[in-house]
């Protein structure tokens, strides 16, 4: 499967690059195949998505929840983790798909889980690219009047002439590129206008124009999924065990506060949120 060893090779490099720059857990960077079990359990406390379903299933069995999952990651038999283990050292340069999607998710590589139909290609491989000097060049010198109109026409005319070439036959797929580019563009400059900010209201976020003002509230960029998904949760009664993956929490001062999202404190925004755990219900809420 080409396709597959071009999002394997991927994974691979995003894992490498991020331990050459200190940015994975010590499980990650000094791995055994003990330490690759302890990942597993933080990861699922931390980043329990739905999308990972299917690839954390595949490795620890079908559970009910979150804490079945915990509980079955407690219980695994680490020497399962040597295949991926020896795949990071370098000692075997191929192993099972579930392995590298489990090393994705591990490392919180995206896009992930591999789909046939969204594969990824790496553009040095494939004749891609839009990274060189000249070609940023030609998209980032265009000013004026018309610029988002340039904009659009420069990464359009690049991507038609790399992704089009005569005999590319990845060029069928890719060219879908071009549409989702040029509708990012788009939807750049349409949230740069009058309504491209937001601001904390005290339990969720507001968009509103980037020269608006209220009060001491900060106004920042607007951030269309914490917009929609990050909010501060008022009735902490609704909190459960089974929130444990799905809330985070911040104490400041003594004071507790959980919200919907991970991130960082909407006002203290140097207090990055932690993730919920069974201790924080036990001590901070308690269920009449």
């Amino acid at each position: 499967m080409k396709m597959f060893a071009d999002y394997q090779a991927a994974v691979l490099q995003s894992y490498l690059e991020k331990k050459g720059a200190n940015q994975l857990s010590l499980n990650l960077i000094h791995s055994t195949a003990a330490k690759l079990r302890n990942e597993c359990e933080v990861v699922a406390v931390k980043r329990y998505l739905k999308k990972d379903e299917n690839t954390i299933r595949s490795f620890f069995g079908q559970q009910d929840d979150l804490t079945g999952y915990v509980r079955a990651i407690k219980k695994f038999d680490p020497e399962k983790f040597k295949p991926l283990d020896s795949f990071l050292k370098g000692n075997i340069k191929n192993t099972d798909q579930k392995n590298i999607e489990l090393l994705a998710w591990l490392i919180d590589f995206e896009p992930r889980p591999y789909r046939v139909d969204t594969a990824l290609f790496n553009v040095a491989d494939h004749g891609i690219s839009l990274a060189s000097n000249e070609k940023n060049k030609e998209i980032n010198e265009v000013g004026g009047e018309n610029e988002q109109s340039a904009q659009v026409g420069n990464v359009q005319r690049v991507l038609t002439k790399e992704v089009l070439r005569p005999g590319t036959w990845k060029g069928i797929i890719l060219v879908g590129l071009t549409a989702l580019v040029i509708a990012g563009v788009y939807l750049f400059w349409g949230h740069s206008g009058q309504e491209g900010c937001m601001i904390w209201m005290g339990d969720r976020y507001k968009q509103v124009s980037c020269n608006q003002k209220q009060g001491d509230a900060m106004v920042i960029a607007l951030d269309t999924s914490k917009l929609v998904h990050f909010k501060k949760i008022t009735k902490q009664d609704t909190i459960t065990a089974r929130s444990v993956g799905r809330v985070w929490y911040s104490k400041i001062d003594n004071e507790v506060e959980f919200f919907t999202a991970d991130g960082y404190h909407p006002v203290h925004v140097e207090r990055h949120l932690k993730p919920l755990t069974l201790y924080m219900i036990n001590k901070y809420i308690s269920h009449k």
